[in-house]
């Protein structure tokens, strides 16, 4: 099974690197496309 990155967690990255995030929704957006599934496939191939 695949982990993917939460929003909590990319959050924490981004401020131990001192860094700042403008928009939190598209962030969170683009965290959760990966783990997207269309009639229970995964939308997006992984590569191995």
């Amino acid at each position: 099974m695949t982990a993917y990155l939460d929003i909590e967690d990319a959050l924490q990255v981004v401020a131990r690197y001192g860094f700042h995030v403008r928009d939190v929704g598209m962030l969170a957006a683009a965290l959760i496309r990966p783990a997207t599934t269309v009639k229970g496939a995964d939308a997006y191939r992984t590569c191995r």
